[in-house]
Formats: C-alpha cells, sequence, structure tokens
C-alpha cells in the first residue's frame, strides 16, 4: 500500500472517529434518561469480502450481516460499543442493560460452543464492558477503535 493512500485511509479514520465521538456528545446532551427502557449493545464482524447482494434463505445481505456477523463485545468485532454505552450512561440512564450476540464467526459461516465456557466468556464480557464504561468523563472524551 502506497504510503499516499495509507495517509489518505488515516485521515478518512480520523474524521470517522470525530463524527462518532460527536453524534455520542449530542445523544448525552438530548436525550432524556427517562427515553431510555433498555440499552442493549452488540459489536459486529467486518466480513473480509462484501456480502453478495442477493437473498439467501430469506435474508437479504444486512440481514445476513445481522444475523451471522455479531460476536460477543470484545471478541473480535469493531463497532464503537464503549463509546456508546458511555454516551448513554452521561445522559443519567441506569436502567436495564443487555447484549445481543449472534456469532457465526468471522466467515458468517457458525460457530460451535461448549455453553458453559462461552457463559463464562459472556459474563467476563458484560464485567468488562460495565467497569469500562464506568470510568471518567476525560476517558469517556477518547477516540473510539475503528
Amino acid at each position: 500500500m502506497s504510503k499516499l493512500l495509507l495517509a489518505s485511509n488515516v485521515g478518512k479514520f480520523a474524521q470517522i472517529a470525530d463524527h462518532v465521538c460527536a453524534s455520542m456528545e449530542e445523544l448525552s446532551k438530548t436525550i432524556p434518561p427517562t427515553k431510555i427502557y433498555l440499552l442493549q449493545i452488540s459489536d459486529a464482524y467486518k466480513p473480509a469480502k462484501p456480502i453478495e447482494r442477493k437473498e439467501v434463505d430469506g435474508l437479504r445481505p444486512r440481514g445476513r450481516w445481522s444475523h451471522d456477523f455479531r460476536p460477543m463485545p470484545y471478541d473480535g468485532g469493531y463497532l464503537p460499543i464503549e463509546e456508546v454505552a458511555k454516551a448513554v450512561l452521561k445522559t443519567g440512564f441506569r436502567g436495564y442493560f443487555s447484549m445481543e450476540i449472534f456469532d457465526g464467526g468471522p466467515e458468517g459461516k457458525g460457530k460451535d460452543y461448549e455453553m458453559d465456557k462461552f457463559a463464562k466468556k459472556r459474563q467476563w464480557s458484560i464485567c468488562r464492558s460495565c467497569s469500562r464504561t464506568s470510568r471518567t468523563n476525560k476517558e469517556s472524551a477518547e477516540k473510539p477503535r475503528l
């Protein structure tokens, strides 16, 4: 990859990170906590190649991405889940919190799980998410991972 292309992508990522930070700040200042009933977070794998533009098993591409590419937080996803949770908590919300996981693996083809290990890993993920999102406002101003 050329240095110019790499620099161009770095600039784009910085712009996206700035936009996400501004959006989360706006959310934290404009949404009343009484209007939030539940905070449900979900991470996502970034597919190695674009998902084919056709319906498969009744699902269009976005549906397949949503159904098969959603790992447990901190398990290979790329969405700014901590930043979203921090922004919601900055509203004053202190209600129900959940995670939604549809993990078909990075390729979206399915994974086998040993339930006990999966449950323990999920518990660890929830605890990590709660501890990382309850940090100070200074830390919540950091740019999201992209």
